[in-house]
């Protein structure tokens, strides 16, 4: 049976988030002179919510908001813990990373595996891309964490791939890149954009079953939606 992973639905509206983030801050001392928001690379999914994220915040708090770009979701904890910025938006399979304060759930991120159809025949399952080049996500991310998880599932190790840090988009441009395993919200525009690319494909992955976090059926989908983070103040 092919099996499609899907994280849970749960699926907060951006109005509900800025509400949440403005009772954070209001319960504080005081404001920050400006408020930082880690999200990602510039075009991605993250980056483009940040921005209008950031656009409503400033108006219901009246303080310039900045939305700083990175590789993602573990450098964005990384700000976080350091005092880099003020929230994120982050990628996880697990409770709020220790350090840090949830605030909003914000939409699923399903797992998709792109795959170029010159290499189909060769390709049908993750356990296939050994050797190959592949897109895993930029080091940093959430989304190369969630491609460990997966690989690791069929046994195969980080340095089994030549070159993995990149990007998933760069499949569209890069001849090299045989395949990518992708996690991202269906309204990514660069998403939707590969998706619509004729030399390649979108595959179910097989036999999901013995994920640490389960599958279709079971309560504990793989990944948990992507939501926005406050620092905790230390007292």
């Amino acid at each position: 049976m092919r099996l499609r992973l899907f994280v849970p639905l749960a699926v907060v509206m951006l109005l509900a988030g800025i509400t949440y983030a403005v009772v954070w801050y209001t319960t504080r001392e005081t404001l920050p002179s400006e408020i930082r928001i880690a999200a990602g690379k510039k075009d991605g999914l993250y980056f483009t919510f940040a921005e209008q994220y950031a656009k409503r915040l400033q108006e219901r708090t009246g303080r310039p908001v900045r939305v700083v770009e990175t590789a993602g979701s573990e450098e964005n904890i990384g700000l976080l813990r350091d005092g880099g910025v003020e929230l994120a938006l982050i990628q996880t399979d697990a409770p709020t990373p220790s350090g840090i304060a949830g605030v909003a759930p914000l939409f699923p991120e399903p797992l998709h595996f792109l795959v170029r159809k010159s290499k189909r025949n060769d390709i049908k399952s993750p356990a296939d891309l050994v050797g190959r080049q592949v897109a895993l996500g930029l080091k940093g991310s959430g989304m190369r964490h969630n491609s460990a998880t997966v690989l690791s599932h069929y046994d195969i190790p980080a340095n089994a791939f030549e070159k993995s840090d990149i990007h998933f988009a760069s499949i569209a441009t890069d001849k090299n890149v045989d395949a990518a395993l992708v996690t991202t919200g269906w309204m990514n525009p660069q998403l939707e954009q590969l998706i619509r690319n004729d030399e390649l494909e979108l595959l179910d992955i097989p036999n999901p079953g013995g994920w640490r976090c389960g599958t279709r059926g079971s309560r504990r989908p793989p990944f948990q939606a992507g939501f926005t983070t406050a620092r905790r103040r230390s007292h």
